[in-house]
């Protein structure tokens, strides 16, 4: 093997405008498949990255309230690795001009879900509560203070965007409730669920739903969050409901296949002009097989710091 790696180096060093020739083609192909590759992944990392900020990072959300035994069996569930809970209660007590108030009560993994609504301050933690902008303003309550709610006093870790319509006569309040205490209170509620694989969220989503014992449930997925992550439901139509990811992906194939023949091509070219090196090899005893160790030891030398280098760069451009 020693032998045959340091004829193939003297072959190179011999013949370095020919080969710096193949060099340059297979540098360029790589770095621009590279830059590709890179390129379509930061952009759809960034994009769900921003969508997780605007509408939060779930992959599945039950919007009806479901049994508190189906709500344990989620809790079981080996495929979801982030499963948060809540559930809203209505308060006749009001706040300024509204007559009323309404309370969503959230574990930590539903709330970090409407992490992008803050304004001021950080998420409640178990037994606070975040209030609106809005509701700040009318009743001078603000982050530090405490709010009493049906003769409770919780403390106000954060302000949130307000998001109340005039035509409502409520505030909406959010307040963390330890999952433990909703689990364990036999209260109806709503999940938000993260799988382990995203990949499979609308086959476990669809299986999910025909176990619960409760009917006539309203879901939703986090299609934005999905299309980014190229989840594909397959009960949709691929042309027209993927077509951003079908061109990514046909872009993809055709430039693999595009710069997979310019790197065979150049190389074939190459090894053409070295026939008359081969056929004075095989008149000293040199084998086929030889001869085809020696043609493979070549494309790695060559092709080895090409490739693993520009991806380097690609990846740090």
């Amino acid at each position: 093997m020693s032998i045959l790696k340091e004829y193939i180096k003297g072959d190179i060093k011999n013949n370095k405008k020919t080969y710096n020739s193949t060099i340059i083609t297979i540098f360029l192909a790589v770095i621009i498949l590279s830059t590709f590759v890179f390129g379509v992944s930061s952009y759809f990392k960034s994009y769900i990255e921003m969508v997780t900020e605007d509408i939060g990072g779930y992959h599945f959300k039950i919007i009806s309230r479901i049994s508190s035994k189906d709500a344990n069996n989620l809790v079981s569930n080996r495929h979801i690795k982030k499963l948060g809970f809540f559930n809203t209660k209505e308060l006749e007590e009001g706040f300024g001009s509204k007559e009323k108030a309404k309370v969503y009560r959230m574990d930590d993994d539903a709330l970090s879900t409407i992490k992008y609504l803050i304004k001021e301050g950080v998420l409640p933690k178990d037994g606070q509560v975040m209030i609106s902008n809005d509701m700040s303003k009318e009743t001078g309550k603000t982050i530090g203070d405490n709010i009493e709610l049906e003769g409770n006093a919780y403390y106000i870790s954060g302000i949130y965007y307000d998001r109340t319509y005039e035509h409502q006569n409520f505030y909406n309040i959010y307040l963390n409730v330890n999952q433990d205490t909703l689990l364990h209170s036999k209260e109806e509620l709503s999940p938000f669920i993260c799988y382990k694989n995203i990949y499979r969220t609308f086959s476990l989503s669809r299986k999910i739903m025909e176990n619960l014992e409760t009917k006539d449930v309203v879901y939703v997925y986090n299609e934005v969050y999905l299309d980014r992550a190229f989840v594909i439901d397959p009960e949709r139509n691929l042309l027209s409901d993927y077509i951003t990811q079908v061109l990514v992906f046909l872009t993809f194939i055709i430039l693999i296949i595009l710069f997979y023949s310019i790197i065979v091509n150049s190389f074939l070219v190459q090894e053409s002009k070295s026939i008359v090196e081969y056929s004075k090899l095989r008149s000293i005893g040199a084998t086929n097989k030889d001869i085809n160790k020696i043609i493979r030891l070549k494309a790695i030398y060559i092709t080895n710091s090409n490739i693993i280098g520009d991806s380097f760069l690609s990846w740090i451009s």
